[in-house]
């Protein structure tokens, strides 16, 4: 495999996506991790193959690992994370909606998408984060913090983001990441829609794999990657 040397770190001002060259940066097995950030990004992507609308203005970054076996909580654990930055750094109290957007006002202003890839029994793991400072929205359920930032204190966010994110991995880190996401959950014990037949379900908890535990047709029920809807939200 190796010898893992260093840390990247990479700033451009446009990239196709910052997971793409995150993983592909990885994939020289140089590095034992990399942080990737960018000012923009022509094809920018969310969960379920969504293009994540990526102008100048707002914060992309990608931060990547190698790791012998695949933890399933690390959405979860990323979306308290970003939302715990954010609240430090900007303090402005975000919520979370499942399985890890990032609301505000009972909009969409950030997302975070993770891939991973198999080599040799090692897995390349790539978290991307999204977040809208300010927006021209052309969905009605996005939103953003209303916010104009320049460059250097974006760069300065990403720093201070990377700096917990990069502890991700730590045995105690973060231990008790499953109270603090419930906590800031919007919609715990209310109704949601689950995609894509808009089944009617109360929303009770989360277990710890991160997957959504509901009570559905009189029964209680785990789902670990459908898209919901709230009600008086998106």
């Amino acid at each position: 495999m190796g010898e893992q040397i260093s840390i990247l770190e990479v700033h451009f001002h446009s990239v196709t996506s910052t997971n793409e060259i995150c993983l592909e940066r990885l994939e020289e097995k140089k590095h034992s991790s990399v942080l990737i950030s960018s000012n923009s990004q022509t094809n920018g992507r969310g969960r379920n193959q969504n293009k994540w609308h990526s102008k100048e203005g707002n914060i992309y970054f990608s931060f990547g690992f190698i790791k012998d076996a695949l933890s399933e909580n690390l959405p979860i654990k990323t979306a308290v994370i970003v939302s715990d930055a954010i609240q430090d750094f900007f303090d402005i109290d975000i919520q979370l909606k499942w399985p890890n957007d990032l609301v505000y006002k009972n909009k969409k202003i950030g997302g975070i998408l993770v891939e991973s890839v198999n080599s040799d029994g090692k897995f390349f793991v790539v978290i991307g984060v999204g977040i809208n400072l300010k927006l021209d929205a052309l969905e009605a359920h996005w939103g953003d913090l209303n916010l104009k930032v320049n460059e250097g204190e974006r760069l300065k966010f990403i720093k201070f983001v990377f700096k917990k994110l990069s502890k991700i991995n730590e045995d105690n880190f973060l231990s008790d990441w499953k109270e603090r996401w419930e906590k800031k959950c919007f919609h715990m014990n209310q109704e949601i829609l689950i995609l894509p037949d808009e089944k009617k379900a109360v929303f009770l908890c989360i277990d710890t794999s991160g997957r959504m535990i509901v009570h559905l047709d009189g029964e209680k029920r785990a789902f670990s990657s459908s898209e919901v809807k709230i009600r008086n939200a998106y």
